[in-house]
């Protein structure tokens, strides 16, 4: 798939962003992923545990194909949260 292609799977709501591809676009920007994500959740929900940030590493760490694997597994998921 090309850029231009990916853009427009994202504006559509087709497709996301891997974390990896988010956190690569954020260094070219040199912005953070909070500056990116900031308007998309509640200023008052309180900051991530250590948990999550734990779980993000371990995230980041795994093969692109278990990144898939796991991407797969919450949008599947979150949809079905979605539709209740």
């Amino acid at each position: 798939m090309y850029p231009q292609n990916i853009l427009v799977h994202w504006k559509f709501g087709k497709s996301n962003g891997s974390v990896g591809l988010i956190i690569k676009i954020c260094k070219i920007l040199k912005v953070s992923p909070n500056y990116i994500f900031e308007d998309l959740y509640d200023n008052q929900v309180s900051q991530p545990s250590s948990l999550s940030s734990d779980m993000l590493i371990k995230y980041l760490k795994l093969s692109p194909d278990n990144k898939k694997f796991i991407d797969g597994i919450v949008d599947y998921i979150y949809n079905i949260q979605k539709r209740k």
